[in-house]
């Protein structure tokens, strides 16, 4: 709970903060997911 509180009072501090959160937790995971799906597009191709 003290991450979720800590990150409820940054986010008050500053609402730009929050939205960067919320990009930043969007294309995080669609960048891994894209080079995953590089990794193994490449590994089928190898063999």
């Amino acid at each position: 709970m003290g991450v979720i509180h800590s990150f409820l009072a940054w986010f008050n501090e500053d609402p730009k903060n929050g939205f960067a959160v919320l990009v930043f937790g969007v294309v995080g995971p669609m960048l891994i997911l894209f080079g995953v799906r590089a990794v193994l597009q490449t590994h089928k191709e190898r063999k």
